[in-house]
């Protein structure tokens, strides 16, 4: 009795070990995720800056106020 306890506690060992694997796993890919989408967005950020930057300019080149463009 005692031997087949202990192999079936040796098992549920390894079977916890493969679980704490795979979610090891799965918790690196959502940190890689989201470290790729917060570099996205601050791309996107920067981006949309600058289209604010230069369509500010434009109306300004457009209503003829040069000097607050700059």
């Amino acid at each position: 009795m005692a031997e087949t306890e202990r192999i079936t506690l040796c098992a549920r060992v390894r079977s916890l070990e493969v679980v704490k694997t795979w979610l090891h796993g799965i918790v690196r890919d959502e940190r890689e995720a989201r470290a790729r989408i917060e570099r996205q967005l601050g791309l996107v950020q920067e981006e949309l800056e600058i289209l604010d930057i230069s369509n500010i300019r434009k109306l300004c080149s457009l209503l003829g106020e040069n000097d607050v463009a700059n």
